[in-house]
């Protein structure tokens, strides 16, 4: 190990803690929640800031509108138009500061080592190589994982059975309600029936895991672990 390898580690660090605050930037322009409504305007979803469920509202007078047939493609129309309408403001949020040009920057390779939003990492801890390797295969394996488990799917339904909903990390994937139950009941029940089955699936859920700071301590440590393994001269330059 050599000196030039820690110096570039280094800027490696700096690099990774600029994204990271770009990415905690991005996190911080989305919108607490957003709602979206079907075509024909009976049907209104509210997604929290995660993009899942928290509001399913069905107004009462929906059979002069909708078919009982038509529910479950249309609370899935204002899922999507929820999600639209989250975008959007996301979007215009992060018009509003200098986030893309920030971004424009780190991808052409410039660092902002006076960033505010990008501050140094705290000092790892020097810890044995193979400890380290094995942390880091680890975190690699789990990274490896994620895929499979963002694709992982769950069902919630009512108590009666009669409504169901699938839910993803990503928020709806599906919803079916059964439309001759539908056909006699008004837009309050099927609406609670709608979140007793929301709720279940929530419940169910497997919440995302987060391994970006575990990912930033390894790195740390890292760091650390070189700069004690290379020697120095008293002038701290790489002895010949």
């Amino acid at each position: 190990m050599n000196n030039d390898m820690v110096a570039r580690l280094g800027e490696f660090q700096a690099k990774v803690a600029e994204f990271s605050a770009l990415a905690n930037q991005l996190t911080s322009a989305a919108p607490q929640q957003a709602e979206g409504y079907d075509s024909s305007g009976c049907i209104r979803v509210v997604l929290d800031n995660s993009g899942l469920p928290s509001l399913v509202s069905i107004r009462d007078e929906w059979q002069q509108r909708l078919e009982p047939s038509n529910l479950g493609r249309s609370v899935m129309d204002a899922s999507t138009d929820a999600v639209r309408q989250g975008i959007a403001a996301l979007t215009d949020n992060l018009d509003s500061s200098d986030w893309w040009m920030q971004k424009k920057r780190l991808e052409a390779g410039e660092l902002q080592s006076a960033a505010p939003a990008a501050p140094a990492m705290a000092p790892g801890v020097a810890r044995e190589p193979l400890d380290l390797t094995e942390g880091v295969l680890e975190k690699l394996q789990e990274v490896q994982q994620k895929p499979s488990e963002a694709a992982a799917s769950v069902k919630g339904s009512d108590s009666s059975r009669h409504v169901s909903v699938v839910l993803t990390a990503n928020g709806f994937s599906d919803c079916s309600i059964d439309e001759q139950w539908a056909a006699r009941r008004s837009g309050k029940a099927i609406s609670q029936a709608l979140m007793q089955a929301v709720q279940e699936a929530r419940r169910t859920l497997r919440p995302q895991s987060a391994s970006g700071p575990h990912l930033d301590q390894l790195l740390r440590d890292a760091l650390a672990t070189l700069q004690a393994v290379t020697p120095t001269n008293k002038g701290g330059a790489q002895p010949s």
